[in-house]
């Protein structure tokens, strides 16, 4: 599959969510070895606990970077009720996500819910 004039194998794309060093203390670095060894496309946010830098080296090439919305982008179009919007879409967000996995508060996820990484 050719995706901006590059070919790629196969179509899998590699995108960490949340914290990767939650899973596995090299965090993107593991994702960036593991897509390297395929020749898949890995996608680094900026919200990575790991250097773009880093993850490039790792990776021996190219990877994309996904840039997440901030209340400071809010800020910087409109000022407060940016802000204040870009809070409203979160929380918004964060509700459908959380009852999507019925635990509609913090409270409702428990030890049950977290992953743990085979030692």
């Amino acid at each position: 599959m050719a995706i901006i004039a590059r070919l790629y194998n196969l179509c899998i794309v590699f995108k960490n969510t949340s914290e990767p060093v939650a899973s596995d203390p090299d965090g993107e670095l593991a994702t960036a070895r593991a897509a390297a060894s395929r020749d898949h496309l890995q996608i680094l946010s900026n919200v990575s606990t790991t250097s773009i830098e880093d993850v490039i080296e790792a990776r021996c090439g190219p990877v994309w970077f996904r840039l997440y919305p901030t209340s400071d982008w809010g800020l910087a179009a409109f000022g407060q009720p940016g802000v204040e919007k870009v809070l409203d879409i979160l929380s918004a967000e964060l509700a459908m996500v959380m009852g999507q996995m019925g635990t509609p508060t913090l409270k409702d996820i428990g030890p049950e819910r977290l992953g743990r990484h085979p030692a």
